[in-house]
């Protein structure tokens, strides 16, 4: 299904929308190159970084346990969340509520905790709470995860200032690949009006 919405979309927009929809009924089934492919289109598409943001988090915060969903707006706010703090709908509070719960949550795998550290080491150079930051990136040093733990001792090095330089490359904006903009570009990219929802938050972001 994920295949054929890449193949036939008529927008970028409609691409994101269809895949979140998609996501949200496969949960675990959504294959990982899926998201990936959708991580390339946003991040190739700087007038839907703010929608899609937005729409991950909310999506996110709706389907606890999701894998798939959990990873993409990991990503996203690792890499766009000063734009989903401009729609004014959610505080940097918000965010390390949704990631600390995601990440402490019974059954997060592996990729989703990850993720959540590389997601936490950006945010520490973004978000004023470093010491929330600190406090859930220190709280892996001892995960029976051999690599989650080198991450998180790593990660901690790399905030009080010692750390292997290419380290840095981690905290870098990543462009897409050259050659998946060159195959996006005759995709339009479709409306990027939206207003912010006013339903009451999912009880793992308020």
């Amino acid at each position: 299904m994920c295949a054929i919405i890449s193949m036939h979309a008529v927008s970028r927009r409609w691409q994101l929308d269809s895949m979140l929809n998609v996501m949200q009924l496969a949960k675990q089934s959504t294959r990982e190159v899926s998201v990936q492919n959708l991580i390339h289109v946003i991040e190739g598409t700087p007038e839907l970084k703010t929608y899609a943001t937005y729409s991950a988090f909310l999506a996110c915060g709706r389907n606890e346990g999701n894998d798939a969903m959990e990873f993409l707006c990991l990503y996203f706010l690792g890499e766009f969340s000063e734009q989903l703090l401009e729609t004014a709908r959610f505080s940097q509070e918000h965010i390390l509520n949704l990631i600390q719960n995601t990440l402490l949550r019974p059954g997060a795998s592996e990729d989703v905790k990850t993720a959540g550290l590389n997601t936490l080491l950006k945010l520490f150079y973004k978000l004023a709470d470093k010491d929330r930051i600190r406090t859930l990136i220190e709280s892996f040093e001892n995960s029976q995860s051999y690599e989650i733990q080198k991450r998180s001792c790593e990660y901690q090095k790399v905030m009080s200032g010692t750390f292997n330089p290419e380290i840095r490359t981690i905290i870098k904006p990543v462009a897409p690949p050259k050659a998946f903009m060159h195959m996006l570009a005759s995709l339009e990219v479709g409306s990027t009006a939206f207003e912010p929802s006013s339903e009451p938050l999912p009880k793992n972001i308020a």
